[in-house]
């Protein structure tokens, strides 16, 4: 049976480096590290279809563990922010 494996991206902190990661179910993969010279960020990674390039990593050995990094918002420097105003009578 081929086990399957679930790949989530987001930005990290550690120490005082930030960088993008794949969080699996076994820790981090710091994807910054691997893949920073053609990616420099998260975005870049996403608009240049660099997602196979993450998928190689799958079944790395994680760097991190989850409660040695702090998550940071995914995208920490987006092209556009949009905002929703509902007002309540």
């Amino acid at each position: 049976a081929s086990m399957r494996y679930k790949m989530k991206l987001a930005s990290f902190g550690i120490g005082k480096n930030e960088n993008y990661c794949m969080k699996l179910e076994t820790g981090i993969v710091d994807l910054g590290k691997r893949l920073g010279v053609r990616y420099v960020d998260l975005r870049a990674l996403i608009e240049e279809d660099g997602i196979a390039d993450a998928r190689y990593f799958l079944r790395s050995q994680p760097d991190y563990q989850e409660d040695e990094v702090v998550f940071l918002p995914v995208i920490n420097n987006p092209r556009k922010i949009f905002c929703v105003g509902i007002n309540y009578a």
